[in-house]
Formats: C-alpha cells, structure tokens, sequence
C-alpha cells in the first residue's frame, strides 16, 4: 500500500538494513517538488522523465517500434544512422533510460557503444537492448545484454544484481544464479561475491558452456554471468542455444568479459549478436511486446502511473475527434476507471475529462483561424457532441464566445 502510494504521487520507496540482528532497517521514500503548472503544458514529473533512445538504420523498422512504444506511453527518441556512419559518444545523452540498438547497429556497433557507456559514469548504468525486426516476414528477437569487465568490481556487481532484482531481501522468494566460468579460481571469486552479497540467494556453477547449458536444462536460473572466452563452446555459443530454447530464451544475461575489448573482440562478439539476432524465435508483435516488457523493470523509466498517464494522452490525442469517456481511456490503458482518473489527476493536476476538452478547444482555435468551418462543423470536428456545448466549454476555457475569438485572429 505504501509503495502504491507514494508512485502514485510520482516518488519512490526503499529500505536499507545491514542484517546485523537488533541493528533496526531504515524505510525511506521521496517525493518530487512540482513547481505551479500552466494549463496545456506537461508538468516537470513527465516532461522530464527519462527516454528511450533508439538507434536504426536508415531505412530500418525503427519507425514501427518506436510508434509502438509511444503508444505504451514511452519517450521515444529515434537517431537514424546509415551503414558505415560512426555514432557519436556526445549523442548519448545522459537522460536516456534505456538504449535500444537495431540488429545491423548492433552488429557494426554495438559493443563499442556499450564500451563507449562504461566509461561514463553518468550513462553507464543504461540498459542496452539489441533486437531484429522484420515484418515483411513477421519475425523478430530480442536480446537484453549487459557486460562486467573481469576481475570484477564489487560495487559494479551489486549494482548489476540490484537492477535484474537480485537482492539481499530476507523473506523473498529466492533468486538462483547460474555462474559460468571455465576457471576454478575465478568462479570460486565470483559465487562467494554473490553469495556475500545475498545469502538468500541460490547459486549455481558450470565450468564451461556445455555444462552451462546441461544446468539450465536441468534448473531454472533467474540470471546468468556468463564468461565469454571458454574452450569448446564460448559465451555467445551458450546465449545462441539459449535463445533457441523457449525455457531459457527469457533469462537476463550478464557477460563477463576481460579487462580490455579489443578490436577483434568486438568483432567476434558482433557476429555473435547478429547470430543470435537473425534466429527469429518471436513474431514481430511478440518482439515488440518482449521489448515493451524489458523497459517496464526500469525505474528511470517512470512508475506504472506515470506509464499509464502517458499511454491515456496517446489515446486522446488520437481520438479527441470521437466521443471519448474515461472509461474508453481506461479500457485502453488495461486499468480501471477509478484508478486511471487518480493517476492522471495526479500527473497532470486536472482530471482527464477537463484536460481532454482543452486539448479540443485547442484544435478549435486553429479551426477558428482558418475560418473555412462554421461553428457546428468545428465543433463536430473537434469531438463535442453540439455547437452549444462547444461554445459554452470555449467561454469557460477561453473566456469569450468562439465567433468573438475568430474575429480577434482574423
């Protein structure tokens, strides 16, 4: 109730506790400070909400995903690049929550941008997703990779456990992790670290990647650090037979990696992406559902509130036109009438019904100036079931009557 709460006034709420016994924990949560809003303009809590960046090639399918993911209430930023063009460090913006690369971007790209994010503390926790998407073909994949470079930093660790929602939580549901290394000493180091950090949780060891595959087979696993260089079958054989296997296709992937990416590292991992990429194991809706998932667990993103806020304004800025009630946004958004108008009150401090008739009356006022309509006709343009409710909600908003505004812009 707490955590519904405070998200619903756009905050967050966590607890910290050393787990020694009698020490006591710490709940703590925070609230934004919104500062007065005018009357069309999004308040700060979503103008300034985090987005998604998304890289294409030119003539991709950057278009479909991202109209896609506006739709689900995201912020979508789109840069197109050709083949061959180098991606600018400077473009990776600090106030992106996620960044989502194409299968040929990621191929060409892919891990010197994720090295290029490394290295800036203020990007280099964004989560990285490569996916393929045909839909000629109706197919796709999608591929949710991060990587650690080797030896490990501890914090660096934590930090990667935490965001795939492994934690110390005494009382929650256990989490196991499958370690793969082909070096004893270095998967000893790396099971005692996770252990250290969550005695909950369970681990699970394979020394090469055919045994990895055979503990999967075997065991469910929430998350795999996997080393990428191993004899036999390397790190990317092991995500290529993994996302071939609908029981293990779904589990986050932490790749473990050397202290430096050579050229040719990144070369071969390239191929390996493509490799894993081209497999199409999902439709095209099922890939685009699969990415729209992987950015809902990201905070930087925005709460479920403030999501189903965005997802309503979508709605009705697409069907103003039309007889729109709140129950048509809720059942849009996949929520209830009582809760969508608590959320977006909250959001935009207006309710919906008010911020729908001034997006309206906004629409009016360029009908209004291009005087080729007579008020019946723009009020039925604009959604409003008669010209006499068009101009009474125009009097209240505006503070004139419609034909008194169309004579001052003329």
């Amino acid at each position: 109730m707490c955590k519904c709460l405070v998200e619903l006034h756009g905050g967050t709420i966590g607890v910290h506790s050393t787990g020694e016994e009698n020490a006591g924990s710490t709940f703590y949560f925070t609230l934004p400070v919104l500062p007065e809003q005018t009357r069309l303009s999004l308040p700060p809590v979503l103008s300034k909400t985090r987005c998604v960046l998304l890289l294409t090639q030119q003539a991709g399918n950057g278009e479909r995903l991202r109209d896609y993911l506006t739709r689900q209430g995201y912020e979508v930023e789109m840069i197109c690049l050709d083949l061959g063009d180098r991606l600018e460090p400077h473009r990776l913006k600090s106030q992106a929550g996620a960044l989502i690369l194409d299968q040929e971007i990621a191929a060409q790209q892919g891990w010197e941008v994720l090295h290029a994010l490394r290295q800036d503390p203020l990007v280099r926790d964004i989560p990285v997703l490569f996916y393929s998407l045909d839909g000629r073909q109706d197919n796709g994949s999608i591929l949710e990779l991060n990587y650690l470079t080797k030896p490990l930093n501890k914090t660096e660790l934590i930090q990667a456990l935490e965001r795939q929602k492994i934690t110390k939580g005494v009382g929650e549901p256990k989490k196991s992790v499958l370690i793969v290394d082909d070096e004893p000493g270095t998967l000893e180091l790396h099971a005692r670290l996770v252990a250290g950090w969550s005695p909950e949780c369970r681990i699970l060891k394979a020394r090469d990647g055919r045994e990895a595959l055979k503990v999967l087979q075997e065991t469910r696993a929430d998350l795999v650090l996997l080393d990428l260089m191993m004899p036999e079958l390397d790190g990317f054989g092991v995500l290529e037979a993994m996302r071939s296997d609908q029981s293990s296709r779904d589990i986050p992937v932490i790749v473990l990696t050397g202290q430096t990416l050579t050229q040719e590292d990144m070369a071969r991992l390239g191929r390996g992406v493509t490799s894993v990429l081209k497999k199409g194991l999902f439709s095209a809706q099922e890939t685009l559902a699969h990415i729209e998932t992987a950015l809902a667990h990201n905070p930087a993103l925005g709460n479920e509130a403030q999501r189903s806020v965005r997802k309503a304004l979508v709605y009705l800025h697409e069907h103003y036109m039309e007889s729109v009630s709140l129950e048509d946004a809720a059942w849009y958004v996949s929520t209830s009438k009582e809760y969508l108008a608590r959320c977006f009150h909250q959001e935009m401090g207006i309710t919906l019904v008010t911020y729908l008739n001034r997006y309206r009356i906004d629409q009016a006022k360029a009908l209004l100036g291009n005087g080729e309509m007579n008020l019946t006709e723009i009020a039925l343009e604009t959604g409003f079931s008669s010209s006499a409710y068009f101009s009474r909600v125009f009097r209240q908003e505006v503070g004139m009557r419609p034909r008194d505004y169309r004579r001052t812009v003329k």
